[in-house]
């Protein structure tokens, strides 16, 4: 076992080391003689990194999430956090990694615990590459992470979903095997999400994902997933942690993609009904009985100069991801319902092609990375 994978071979922590390296002295070079450290969290962090080794070369298949800690965040003047968003970009491209992902955030922050998985994960897996933290990132356990942390994983990667849609439909400047392996990522993390977030609602989730196999493989009381989806979940993990180099057929993963994401709305469903013990019936229902509960009263009411357009809260954000997952499997939602209900849109939807619609709420939610890249055809 490395320090930043599993795979025990040097080289591939050598490969690592020497692109993190490149990414601390940018940073460095962006904050001058502003006192900052330098984290790195996510798989990487956790050593757990997703590393492709062919014809003799290793290269990532994560991200690289860096966070850069700082006194005082809040003061940091506009320039530098734009320098950083182009160090960012410019990253991406000279390093072998896809994405480099830069947050910056204020170390008392850091310091006061926060219910989330992402803190979480952060706190119980990250490498200190440069500097040196005044007070230990703080979080909650894993008993007391609420619930709710698991429909966030599924709004998240129904949005992964949606671009392993656009990708198999052509959309982007890639090569097959390139949108292959992308979208099988994406069809992999919606499949961990379902296992994920039973692991909140049994209250048995782990920052490691070799743990988090062991634990769905052995069940609990609470786990509600079938025979058929601990094996699914198994092989997804298992394809993370050791990827290998495969070229499926791009009609056979679409085949899947469909598959997987039918199971995926159904136990979404299931796992909110579950959450908030109401009836369900379906995405329409959710729609409309859970979603719109609360739009417009507090945030438009504080803010009435702004239209749903101009405000774009997070979380009916991402669960117009799943609506427009659901509809994309089940043509159960109208194009138009869901461009006027979560886009606020002004102008006649009814021409728009429904992948046109998927890309432009992509880049409303996740402007950066592979979804740059996915502008409609």
């Amino acid at each position: 076992m490395g320090r930043y994978t599993l795979n025990s071979d040097k080289a591939a922590d050598m490969m690592v080391e020497r692109e993190l390296g490149v990414v601390v002295d940018r940073v460095a070079h962006c904050f001058g003689k502003r006192e900052h450290a330098v984290l790195l969290g996510g798989g990487f962090g956790r050593g757990e990194g997703s590393i492709l080794h062919s014809d003799g070369t290793y290269r990532p298949l994560n991200d690289y999430d860096i966070l850069i800690v700082v006194r005082q965040g809040r003061y940091l003047p506009a320039e530098l956090l734009v320098a950083l968003d182009r160090m960012a970009g410019a990253l991406a491209d000279e390093l072998s990694v896809k994405q480099v992902d830069v947050v910056v955030k204020d170390g008392w922050r850091l310091a006061i615990p926060s219910p989330t998985v992402g803190r979480y994960e952060l706190s119980h897996g990250h490498q200190l590459l440069a500097g040196r933290l005044s007070s230990p990132i703080r979080c909650f356990s894993e008993k007391h992470l609420p619930v709710s942390e698991g429909a966030t994983y599924y709004r998240n990667r129904a949005g992964g979903m949606l671009i392993a849609k656009l990708l198999l439909a052509g959309y982007g400047p890639f090569i097959d095997a390139e949108r292959a392996e992308l979208a099988g990522i994406e069809i992999d993390k919606a499949i961990m999400a379902i296992g994920d977030a039973e692991l909140l609602a049994d209250r048995s989730y782990h920052f490691s994902y070799q743990e988090r196999r062991r634990r769905v493989k052995k069940g609990g009381a609470r786990l509600v997933l079938d025979a058929e989806l601990r094996q699914w979940y198994a092989d997804a993990i298992r394809r993370k942690l050791a990827p290998e180099v495969s070229h499926p057929d791009l009609n056979i993963l679409h085949t899947k993609w469909c598959t997987v994401g039918r199971v995926f709305v159904d136990k979404f469903l299931d796992f909110e009904r579950r959450r908030l013990r109401r009836s369900i019936e379906n995405m329409s229902d959710y729609c409309r009985s859970v979603l719109r509960r609360g739009f417009g009263a507090r945030q438009l009411l504080l803010r009435p100069e702004l239209s749903a357009e101009d405000f774009w809260p997070r979380r009916l954000e991402r669960s117009a991801l799943v609506s427009l997952l659901a509809a994309e499997l089940e043509s159960s939602i109208p194009n138009g319902q869901v461009m006027r209900e979560y886009l606020g849109a002004k102008e006649s939807v009814a021409s728009l092609k429904r992948d046109h619609l998927i890309a432009r709420l992509l880049r409303k939610w996740h402007p950066l990375g592979i979804v740059g890249q996915l502008a409609p055809r």
